[in-house]
């Protein structure tokens, strides 16, 4: 139904469950993002925003498009092998201290899914070191920085940690040391989400692995959920 503003009962939709995008029970929709219906359609790239709720798992069965698209902490977005996804405004990853989103790229390809992400990442400050790994391209070292801080690699031929100021790689894993400052900091990550293969370069030292090396998941996904390759 249409309101006296123009907007309709299908500009926004959020899920409701856990279920397949091409489901009509997996949704809800509203004309103003505040009441909601139980949807008579499913979404498509004319709605203005498009949301997973903390607690539903959403598969991609079919083909779709989306112009906005916000996986909430403690959701997960699924897609389905030989399908594909297009967002027009890209997808955001919302990850609290609490939760993580989680965009699962299930396609048997080595070539990457071209869409623009940001994934945002809450950190607590309390004087400890974190691991990092990047989950988007086009990452440096300064957009991962705590209050006062430095990232850091390691650097496995030289038995040692190297400060990092550049682009920080996918699949390598850095350390974002602490802070003297107390606190909450977001992280706020832009680019393409990594999908696809990832290839990873290690070392080892003399003729006995007596070093080691660092790596991280370069997916915007939890560890276990992904399918795609993390190769040595």
């Amino acid at each position: 139904a249409s309101t006296t503003s123009g907007s309709t009962a299908t500009d926004y939709f959020r899920s409701q469950t856990t279920g397949n995008w091409s489901n009509t029970a997996t949704w809800q929709s509203s004309s103003d993002n505040t009441n909601w219906i139980t949807a008579t359609l499913v979404p498509n790239v004319s709605a203005k925003a498009i949301t997973i709720l903390s607690g539903n798992t959403v598969t991609i069965d079919q083909n779709a498009s989306a112009n906005l698209l916000t996986i909430n902490s403690g959701a997960r977005l699924t897609l389905n092998n030989t399908i594909e996804l297009t967002a027009t405004n890209g997808i955001t990853l919302q990850n609290t201290a609490s939760g993580t989103a989680s965009f699962v790229d299930n396609r048997a390809t080595e070539t990457p899914l071209v869409i623009a992400g940001t994934v945002q990442q809450t950190i607590s400050e309390t004087n400890r070191n974190w691991y990092v790994a990047v989950p988007v391209s086009d990452i440096s070292a300064a957009d991962i920085t705590l209050s006062g801080a430095k990232i850091v690699s390691r650097n496995e031929g030289l038995s040692r940690w190297d400060d990092v100021t550049g682009t920080l790689t996918a699949g390598v894993g850095y350390i974002a040391v602490a802070s003297t400052n107390s606190g909450t900091t977001t992280w706020s990550l832009n680019g393409n989400l990594n999908s696809g293969k990832v290839q990873v370069d290690v070392t080892k030292s003399g003729a006995i692995s007596t070093g080691f090396n660092l790596l991280g998941n370069p997916y915007p996904s939890r560890s276990e959920e992904h399918t795609s390759e993390l190769q040595s």
